[in-house]
């Protein structure tokens, strides 16, 4: 597999022939040749994890399909061109499998081929859903902004009621074998900046954990990589340091 940090939270994958691209704000996508089918994901309305161009990608004109948390419709509801044929929309802990091809000869195909794509939700802390997708590559999970936003002004008891609703979303992935990880590690939370993201790492068996959401501040993760201890988790994360940055994995 083929990863592109696009900037932000945004990423690709690309895995043979089909492309993911998860909450697209800006850069450039990488349809590159060999590419037959896309999909975008978006995890919530905001719009540092949701733009309109997603609806109009410049240069394709293969097949596209969109994986939406219902809550992005409000965004869209004056948007002229939107292809709702190929929108579906999800809600927190729901579950739905994509297959390309016509007739079940086809989707059966694909599916050998490993082109069925089967999409589960968690309910974020913040907006909308994280996703969990499963590839025959492996499976890939993207955050959006379920996070543990513990800010500093925050009191005693939100502080206490949002890790344990962290806490109960991300055991929900505890028995998964996850391939690549992608998890907020944002600077704004000051010394709260990486509880979420050191209990993704402790708790999930994740191969790959790309940190997300540091507004441009790509020190973050180095600042977080300084204090680790368990040189096995510090393997786990990987360093990003520009937008368009590519990982062959």
């Amino acid at each position: 597999m083929k990863v592109t940090f696009l900037g932000h939270s945004g990423f690709a994958v690309q895995a043979g022939s089909l492309l993911l691209i998860f909450d697209y704000e800006t850069g450039e996508l990488p349809l590159e040749d060999g590419i037959e089918r896309l999909i975008f994901f978006v995890s919530h309305r905001h719009q540092d994890h949701f733009n309109p161009a997603i609806f109009y990608p410049e240069g394709w004109n293969g097949q596209t399909e969109y994986v939406l948390s219902k809550d992005v419709r409000k965004a869209i509801r004056r948007l002229e061109g939107v292809p709702e044929e190929r929108c579906r929309w999800m809600a927190a802990g729901e579950e739905l499998r994509l297959t390309s091809g016509d007739g079940a000869d086809g989707r059966e195909q694909r599916e050998r081929d490993g082109q069925s794509v089967r999409v589960r939700t968690l309910r974020s802390t913040d907006c909308g859903v994280a996703f969990l997708v499963s590839l025959e590559e492996g499976q890939i999970y993207h955050a959006g902004d379920l996070n543990c936003w513990t800010w500093p002004e925050d009191t005693k008891q939100h502080r206490n009621q949002m890790v344990a609703e962290y806490q109960r979303e991300i055991r929900r992935l505890q028995g998964e074998q996850i391939r690549l990880a992608f998890c907020p590690l944002d600077p704004r939370l000051e010394e709260n900046y990486a509880d979420g993201f050191l209990w993704f790492l402790e708790h999930v068996d994740a191969d790959y954990v790309w940190p997300m959401h540091m507004w441009e501040e790509y020190g973050t993760a180095e600042r977080l990589l300084a204090t680790m201890e368990d040189e096995a988790l510090k393997k786990k994360v990987m360093r990003i340091s520009r937008a368009g940055q590519q990982w062959e994995i």
